[in-house]
């Protein structure tokens, strides 16, 4: 009996000593956020409490500002399981989940209160969409409200259009509204958009300000257009090949732990972002930068053009009818307004 008692001692303390020792699963996480901006600083709150919470260890390493390469880049290696976890903005929304670009069509929101009201209604759609793709939707977040930059003054949409305008090379949504539009299109990567605003490849750009300033693009530039072209959605995602490394018993546990965490720090934090890309605005105007207002009618114009993307996105990249459930809700939300 004594011998029995001790052997089931021997096993429990082995036990524990296994489960105490247990090696953390890595999971790399890239992104083209730089270090020290909004985003990258809040993501590495939410990475304190998903360690401290996962019911597995893990530990999260961080690549951000393209340390990864570019979006594509990081897709590629997420898919290939270089990466487990991305943060990305449209142009790795298009790779990974293109339903989710109606959200980024031009024109569509005229502010955040739509943005949040369609948000609320569809992020389910959305969430069960990414399942399909082999991907956990952790979160949507704002990248910003897009407005247009210039190094000289323009005087209407339709001379803006016809200067050296930057469009991102990996953003399906900005080519498509770049050829609809007609701009005369010089398409990079986003690492070398500073180096061509100094050398003058490009002199103009639609930006969030949030991007302008945390890319240090604003020290380039010398007037700012303010008309809304579109929203540009972030997302997190980690892949469910990732996710399958954690033990089965744990494994809605860990997603668990990764959406409370989202909730925590990146769902309050859209407000600050919004305050911080105001207070951008502000702060640009203020060190020099000028701020003109085309006619409407040249806006108008530019939209009614831009408008086409709409339809040529519907059954591509998302479906029509996913198209008109978002018109409707903003319908909706607008007649209640």
């Amino acid at each position: 009996m004594k011998s029995t008692r001790l052997i089931a001692c021997a096993i429990a303390t082995l036990f524990c000593s296994s489960v105490a020792t247990a090696a953390p699963i890595d999971m790399k996480f890239g992104t083209l956020g730089p270090e020290g901006s909004p985003w990258i600083n809040k993501w590495y709150e939410l990475v304190d409490i998903f360690e401290a919470t996962s019911p597995a260890p893990v530990k999260v390493v961080t690549y951000p500002g393209g340390v990864m390469g570019d979006e594509p880049d990081m897709v590629r290696k997420l898919k290939f399981g270089q990466l487990q976890m991305v943060g990305v903005t449209v142009s790795g929304i298009a790779q990974l989940m293109p339903e989710m670009l109606v959200l980024n069509i031009p024109f569509l929101f005229r502010n955040y209160d739509e943005v949040d009201y369609v948000m609320d209604k569809l992020l389910p759609r959305f969430q069960e969409l990414a399942e399909k793709r082999g991907l956990y939707l952790i979160g949507v977040i704002d990248q910003g409200m897009i407005e247009a930059f210039s190094k000289k003054l323009v005087n209407s949409a339709d001379e803006f259009i016809k200067q050296r305008v930057w469009i991102w090379n990996a953003d399906q949504v900005g080519i498509m509204t770049a050829k609809a539009v007609d701009i005369n299109s010089v398409m990079l990567p986003v690492p070398e958009v500073l180096t061509s605003l100094q050398t003058g490849l490009i002199d103009t750009m639609f930006s969030s300000t949030t991007a302008l300033v945390s890319l240090q693009w604003h020290t380039q530039m010398k007037y700012f257009y303010r008309f809304k072209l579109r929203y540009d959605p972030a997302a997190l995602f980690v892949s469910s090949k990732a996710l399958n490394k954690f033990p089965a018993d744990k494994r809605e546990g860990v997603k668990k732990a990764l959406v409370e965490a989202q909730n925590q720090t990146f769902r309050p934090f859209r407000f600050e972002l919004r305050e911080t890309e105001e207070e951008y605005g502000k702060m640009i105007i203020e060190a020099g930068i000028k701020e003109v207002t085309w006619g409407a009618e040249s806006v108008k114009a530019l939209e009614d053009k831009a408008k086409v993307v709409w339809d040529q996105m519907a059954g591509e990249n998302y479906p029509p009818e996913l198209l008109e459930e978002v018109k409707a809700t903003l319908a909706e939300y607008r007649a209640q307004k």
